[in-house]
């Protein structure tokens, strides 16, 4: 008998552990000798007595190429219950390594708890967590039943719960958007997502400057900001296009301006940085030169004035009007006025500005918080900006006045 030398190194020979990335890898290698479908038994009769007449030995060979790539325990175990027939030597293993038993499964969730989500980006250790986990559920599923699904969910609220402090925010509001839905979160969503604010922080970064905005027909907005233009984001910022619609963006397809037709063109900018959370909260804008509200029930007088305003991703929204807006605070209210409705908002936007033209004052605190105090310093804001956003966290909606009614 010829020997064959293809022995893979030693970390890769088949292992108590690593079946199923040594199957493939063993496949591979006995295709290329055409010995796998005689160890498969799936040759016809006739290919089998022809290869025969060609290679008497090839059996044997495929049996060393076998042996030669096992653990040397596993090898010499599995050999005498095979009787020295290479088919025999491949069903005993397969048997063995059963990719359904316990070990298999419990190999692969040592690894997923394994992980320290705070080291490394942390959207590539969601990914690596995905790609075990759907490895893992392959073992699981069968034609009946799907348990994957919750096992999936089940992976994914790990992470969230084990999310670094500064990212906690990301993970409440990521599970804040499945409330009443049907479908549990999953850990392809959570990637996307925290892959968006990966995005988006490196937009930031590089850039170092702030989205604009234009609106039409503002008669509040200074009018220095005539000469501002809007700057182009850069090539990897998801956009939409003419016609199309790109799913990556934050808006949905109903709201996405390039499958409406345009009414006119905006000829005013206004200075917008935090247009990044998905959910309806305040934040504290320092770029926005006036504020804009995304909820009728916080202003308490309204005109109605629709105006069109074209985000620096090339999406569209539109303000149904200005107002004044009230904010009940603990012991007395903030009013804003000249205030935006924006419905289609993610977000509530106060302006920094207004709160410094009435002597207010933002005071940083520990871990991540702060708070706007007034000349006599008394706390009037609460806020959080572990995100990176100045968020309100304490704030309530005034009662809309009964007269008051949404635009149309």
């Amino acid at each position: 008998m010829n020997n064959r030398n293809f022995e893979l190194p030693e970390d890769l020979k088949l292992s108590s552990s690593n079946y199923l990335q040594w199957k493939p890898r063993m496949k591979n290698l006995l295709t290329l000798f055409g010995y796998y479908h005689l160890i498969t038994r799936t040759e016809t009769d006739e290919e089998s007595s022809a290869a025969d007449k060609l290679d008497p030995c090839r059996k044997e060979k495929a049996l060393a190429i076998l042996c030669l790539n096992c653990d040397v325990k596993i090898a010499n175990q599995f050999i005498l219950e095979s009787n020295n027939d290479p088919s025999t030597f491949w069903e005993v293993i397969d048997k063995s390594f059963s990719p359904k038993s316990v070990q298999n499964q419990t190999k692969y969730l040592n690894e997923i708890f394994s992980f320290d989500l705070s080291s490394g980006q942390i959207d590539n250790n969601i990914k690596d967590i995905m790609t075990i986990t759907r490895n893992l559920c392959s073992l699981i599923d069968d034609s009946k039943t799907k348990p994957s699904v919750l096992i999936d969910s089940m992976i994914a609220m790990w992470v969230i719960i084990n999310l670094p402090s500064h990212l906690k925010l990301i993970g409440e509001i990521f599970l804040q958007n499945y409330n009443g839905d049907k479908n549990p979160p999953s850990l392809k969503h959570l990637w996307e997502e925290f892959c968006l604010y990966t995005q988006r922080q490196n937009h930031k970064i590089n850039n170092n400057a702030s989205a604009l905005v234009s609106i039409q027909g503002n008669p509040t907005t200074n009018s220095t900001n005539n000469n501002l233009s809007r700057q182009n984001p850069p090539k990897n910022f998801p956009r939409c296009a003419p016609g199309w619609h790109n799913p990556l963006t934050k808006h949905k397809e109903e709201d996405c301006s390039y499958l409406k037709p345009k009414n006119s063109k905006p000829t005013v900018a206004l200075n917008i940085q935090a247009l990044i959370i998905k959910n309806s909260v305040i934040i504290l804008d320092s770029g926005a030169t006036d504020s804009m509200f995304n909820q009728l029930s916080y202003f308490v007088n309204f005109s109605e004035s629709p105006r069109t305003i074209v985000l620096a991703n090339g999406s569209q929204i539109t303000a149904k009007g200005i107002g004044t807006v009230k904010i009940e605070l603990p012991h007395s209210h903030l009013e804003v006025q000249n205030t935006l409705y924006c419905p289609e908002l993610s977000n509530c936007l106060l302006s920094m500005g207004t709160l410094l033209k009435n002597h207010y004052v933002l005071q940083p605190l520990d871990n991540n918080k702060f708070q706007i105090i007034d000349k006599s310093k008394n706390v009037l804001l609460d806020g959080d900006y572990s995100s990176g956003t100045l968020i309100i966290t304490q704030a309530q909606q005034h009662q809309t006045n009964s007269v008051l009614s949404a635009p149309d």
